[in-house]
């Protein structure tokens, strides 16, 4: 089936602004750029019997009376796709993902990682260690990001927006990160099945500033103010000994406050 596209304004009147029918379309990603409107369509890869279906994403923008294609590429080994806007709206990850590893190395399939750029249109790969990607973030400020991937222990990079690698964290049980939304500090944690480790780096200077470790974590964010975070132990990820502890943004443990329910 098809797949209909409607753009409406945003004024009192909301009228229709444009229709765009598509063949196939699982998701649409708007870039957060002010005053234009980019956006990120893509498709995944279907396999029904014998039929199988290209995975692809497109970038286009809407100009006020058309849509313009920016850029758009096939895909391979991509049965789940995502687009990940830099904060700016500048710049764009498309990360694809396979369930099945044909070389039969990764029980976590096949990843592949892409940055494109609205500015020149250029659409590269990331360079990442064999093995799954398991996270990535912008910086707050758009100019830089980082991704862990690899086979445990994986590994942490740090790049520029140009995929210029500024900085290799080492290689260690770490599939988290969260930046701090000043852009100053960056903790990169090992949580889910492993084992709570958290290090706390100023990416500044890219110096470790502390470590500490919050055993069974399902939530963790920064302050506003970039000097604290919080860990948080909670239901239905465990059912008993839930907790939430504040830290310092050095790793200091502030407070502890034990959940009961």
């Amino acid at each position: 089936g098809k797949n209909k596209l409607e753009i409406y304004s945003c004024d009192n009147a909301f009228s229709l602004l444009h229709t765009q029918e598509y063949t196939a379309i699982d998701k649409i990603a708007i870039s957060p750029l002010q005053n234009r409107l980019i956006f990120a369509s893509f498709a995944q890869e279907h396999v029904q019997g014998y039929e199988h279906t290209q995975a692809f994403i497109q970038f286009q923008e809407f100009t006020g009376e058309k849509l313009t294609d920016l850029q758009k590429k096939n895909l391979n080994k991509a049965d789940q796709v995502d687009a990940i806007w830099s904060p700016d709206g500048l710049n764009c990850f498309v990360w694809s993902q396979s369930a099945f590893d044909n070389t039969g190395k990764s029980y976590y399939g096949e990843h592949q990682l892409h940055l494109f750029n609205i500015s020149n249109k250029l659409f590269k790969q990331i360079p990442t260690y064999e093995g799954p990607i398991h996270d990535l973030i912008w910086n707050p400020n758009s100019q830089d990001f980082i991704v862990i991937s690899g086979f445990m222990p994986s590994g942490t990079v740090f790049f520029d927006k140009n995929l210029n690698a500024k900085y290799e964290f080492g290689k260690n049980h770490r599939n988290v990160i969260k930046w701090s939304n000043l852009s100053r500090f960056a903790l990169i944690a090992g949580f889910g099945n492993l084992a709570g480790d958290i290090d706390i780096w100023d990416t500044f200077l890219t110096k470790k500033v502390g470590t500490c470790k919050a055993n069974s974590t399902a939530s963790c964010s920064w302050s506003p103010d970039s000097r604290r975070f919080v860990t948080a132990v909670l239901t239905p990820r465990l059912r008993v000994d839930n907790e939430l502890k504040i830290w310092k943004h050095n790793g200091q443990l502030l407070n502890l406050s034990l959940i009961h329910i």
